[in-house]
């Protein structure tokens, strides 16, 4: 399966709860290189930051790549980004 399929099952899991796919997914479309995408860098850290949230147990695996996404981020981005975060409901749909 190429990177744009891997992303697509991505997005269905999180859709489902699981805070690791979107994490993972916010991590592929912050910078959209991979899944060959325009990059996202609000949409991606807010989708890092909302699955860090959800995350419980699963903190440690996420916070590095929020952390990361979070520091490359201008502070306009940032607060975007946080207010999306807040949000119920997916933050992405991909084609």
């Amino acid at each position: 399966a190429n990177a744009r399929q891997a992303a697509r099952w991505l997005k269905l899991a999180s859709h489902k709860g699981f805070p690791r796919a979107e994490a993972l997914l916010g991590y592929l479309i912050f910078d959209g290189k991979a899944i060959a995408i325009r990059p996202e860098p609000v949409r991606g850290l807010a989708m890092l930051t909302r699955a860090l949230r959800d995350a419980a147990g699963q903190a440690k695996l996420i916070q590095p790549l929020q952390e990361e996404a979070f520091s490359l981020s201008s502070e306009d981005e940032r607060r975007t980004a946080l207010a999306y975060s807040q949000s119920e409901g997916p933050l992405i749909d991909l084609p």
